[in-house]
């Protein structure tokens, strides 16, 4: 038995859980177990007695119904901690909207995602009415229990432990609402919960300011181009000849010969301080190396891949993690501060800078660019904008899976942008990165404070609150 981790659990105790009925050994881990102990050391109700609602809004195809300009849909993909997040975010038509009632998320609705991305819960705190489809919808009972303080709760380990239980053994990789609702609710006071509620509304405002600056700082970097009004053709059809067409570029398919893409470039080859391929800016880079999942640790150095790299940032809180050993395997992708990433499949493209004080290996299908004469918060920029998005778009046309070569993207060009204007650019890019990693610290802060006040009380974690509020000033 040396080794194993085991719990003793009596029958007795396993018929306790009537809705579930579960006997596998991973319902009942000794992790689960002694959280749940503390938890009803506490005052708790289940998640159904503090709630006014519990369900699962719209599933079903909605293709049909997407457009351009409409009603934001939310699905799996954008519930992250604590906030939704606007990764490749689409709209529904007003009139399917209004048809989907069931799914309409309102201010201080909480949403958890019913499949596949478990142990995240997100709060919605816009004032318009938007969409689901496939999410779990939360409404808390606010004469029982504040809305930021249960999400809060959900977030940190006693609620993500809770859901990952709920949501392992026999689930086939779904949420049971009839036993999600059995979820045990601390019942903090009213002074703490409204502390978590003030702190998660400053994170809040640092992430919208944080949106907002850097939506600014691509502004300018297209007005510094004459790029602030572009609007691409919608024409399908270009006329070439062969000789103007596979002759130079060696593609055959229609794809690639759109307007718009040639709009681009010519834009670009038009600018007044003229412009550069990429490869004029890379002083070194490595595509990744292929490291086994096999090898995975909780402990370790962070592995980068193509999910982890979003538009101008990179999200590490749900990164694999390798031993540290490994970087041994292939030194040229360690990724250091101030690296470049850019996806080279799926959604191609993606850039990011790496954050000063990280360091993390760089998965198959990254390729990592150490940059030179350009600002490297100027460079993502480029490349996430309709300049490298065009350009890198129109390259991953034609194949049955969008994928890119490292030789292909130093070929993309880049303008031009004089030193002060790039200073500008990125004294916004900088900020918005202060107010982003300001924003995660309070989350942290929420988090770590619900876990003292189930362990400790209130009263301590109300004290290391101002503590940390002190450390941070």
């Amino acid at each position: 038995m040396e080794g194993l981790e085991v719990s003793v659990v009596s029958f007795k105790s396993l018929l306790m859980h009537s809705v579930s009925l579960r006997t596998d050994s991973e319902y009942f881990k000794k992790e689960y177990l002694i959280e749940n102990e503390k938890i009803k050391r506490k005052k708790y109700s289940k998640l159904i007695a503090v709630t006014k609602k519990i369900d699962v809004g719209f599933v079903g195809p909605m293709k049909l119904f997407y457009c351009e300009d409409g009603i934001l849909l939310i699905q799996t993909k954008n519930i992250g901690p604590f906030f939704l997040t606007d990764t490749e975010t689409i709209k529904i038509t007003k009139a399917f909207h209004h048809q989907i009632n069931k799914s309409q998320v309102n201010r201080k609705d909480i949403l958890i995602a019913r499949s596949g991305s478990f142990g995240k819960a997100s709060i919605y705190l816009e004032n318009e009415t938007i969409n689901s489809s496939d999410i779990i919808l939360i409404q808390a009972n606010e004469a029982i229990i504040n809305s930021f303080y249960l999400v809060a709760f959900l977030n940190c380990s006693y609620g993500v432990n809770q859901m990952m239980r709920f949501a392992s053994g026999g689930l086939q990789g779904h949420v049971n609402l009839t036993i999600l609702e059995e979820l045990k609710v601390p019942i903090l006071n009213t002074e703490f919960q409204l502390s978590i509620e003030n702190i998660l509304n400053k994170a809040y405002k640092c992430k919208k300011d944080a949106f907002e600056l850097y939506s600014h700082a691509e502004t300018l970097l297209l007005q510094s181009i004459g790029l602030q009004d572009f609007k691409p053709s919608t024409e399908a059809v270009n006329i070439k000849s062969f000789k103007d067409s596979f002759g130079i570029s060696g593609r055959l398919d229609a794809e690639f010969y759109q307007p718009k893409y040639e709009e681009i470039i010519n834009v670009v080859k038009s600018n007044k301080a003229g412009f550069s391929k990429l490869e004029t800016y890379i002083k070194n880079y490595s595509t990744g190396f292929p490291y086994k999942s096999e090898s995975y640790s909780e402990v370790g150095i962070p592995l980068i891949r193509i999910n982890n790299i979003q538009n101008g940032e990179l999200e590490l809180s749900n990164s694999a993690k390798v031993p540290f050993s490994d970087i041994s395997l292939s030194p040229k992708d360690v990724a250091n501060e101030n690296d470049i990433l850019i996806s080279m499949s799926g959604t191609i493209g993606n850039s990011c800078k790496l954050p000063n004080g990280v360091m993390a290996l760089v998965n198959q299908r990254v390729m990592r660019i150490t940059s030179q004469n350009i600002d490297t918060d100027v460079l993502p920029l480029l490349i996430n904008s309709v300049i490298g998005k065009y350009q890198l778009e129109r390259i991953g046309t034609g194949g049955v899976q969008t994928n890119i070569s490292s030789t292909d993207i130093k070929e993309i060009l880049i303008p031009i942008i004089e030193e002060a204007k790039q200073k500008e650019i990125a004294s916004l890019a900088e900020e918005s990165f202060r107010l982003k990693k300001q924003s995660e610290h309070l989350l942290e802060v929420a988090k770590k404070a619900v876990e003292m006040a189930i362990e400790e009380g209130e009263e301590r974690a109300l004290e290391w609150i101002e503590e940390a509020r002190r450390a941070s000033i």
